[in-house]
């Protein structure tokens, strides 16, 4: 399979009205920008990942990593555009040092399977529920706050590492650490409000079957792949 990673900076001399068009958090918006890269194809579903990478100290505030089955061709005068094949060499054990924005969720558990059959929820506000359930069970002065951040990296830890049973990786986790946990919200088409959030994720990795680790590079990890999440990023360790 032929495909190619792309980077897109924004011009150092971009002005703030021009960089705010590409706010972030207007998840369809910049959907739809990143579909407007490629050449117009009415027939094509989504075949590419992307993700938004940050340097506030840089003269380049913003860009982004694209990986895909179609080069970009039309990125626009405020944009500096490099395409090169992606062909990433793999064997098994390699190790390899990673980067990740991943929406973590689970199968809703909940009782009414009619009304939740095919939906999926954050994991972390899941298991917060839990919590704050069994703690409304105890006497009020032996009730604890929900520990965030160290939920966020057992949960987050834990849900990656399982992933990667499935994606022909397996995860160094005491290498490896989540370094946010964010929520989002746009409006779609229909003025509907749209929630997801994502996890930040940092570390390294062992390739363990290079065909699936492959895939796994080329389709992503998770949902909201639409939104900025799945990419997996790797580089030598």
């Amino acid at each position: 399979m032929e495909m190619y990673f792309s980077k897109l900076c924004v011009r150092k001399d971009a002005s703030p009205k021009e960089l705010s068009q590409f706010s972030h958090k207007d998840g369809y918006k910049l959907h739809q920008w990143v579909w407007s890269l490629f050449p117009e194809d009415k027939e094509a579903k989504r075949d590419f990942l992307f993700h938004r990478f940050e340097t506030p100290a840089s003269p380049v505030p913003f860009g982004y990593f694209v990986v895909s089955r179609r080069p970009p061709q039309r990125a626009g005068d405020l944009w500096e555009l490099s395409v090169k094949p992606y062909a990433p060499k793999l064997e098994t054990g390699a190790m390899l040092k990673f980067s990740l924005r991943a929406n973590v969720t689970i199968k809703s558990p909940h009782r009414d399977r009619a009304k939740t059959q095919g939906k999926r929820e954050d994991l972390l506000m899941y298991k917060k529920h839990q919590w704050r359930t069994e703690q409304e069970t105890k006497p009020e002065a032996e009730r604890e706050p929900f520990p965030q951040r160290r939920m966020e990296q057992e949960l987050g830890l834990g849900w990656l590492a399982q992933k990667g049973e499935a994606n022909g990786f397996h995860l160094e986790a005491k290498a490896s650490k989540v370094l946010a946990y964010r929520q989002e919200i746009f409006y779609g088409k229909a003025k509907q409000p749209v929630r997801y959030s994502y996890f930040d994720f940092d570390g390294a990795l062992a390739v363990t079957d290079p065909q699936k680790f492959e895939q796994c590079l080329f389709t992503g990890i998770g949902k909201a792949k639409g939104f900025g999440c799945g990419l997996l990023m790797v580089a030598p360790r």
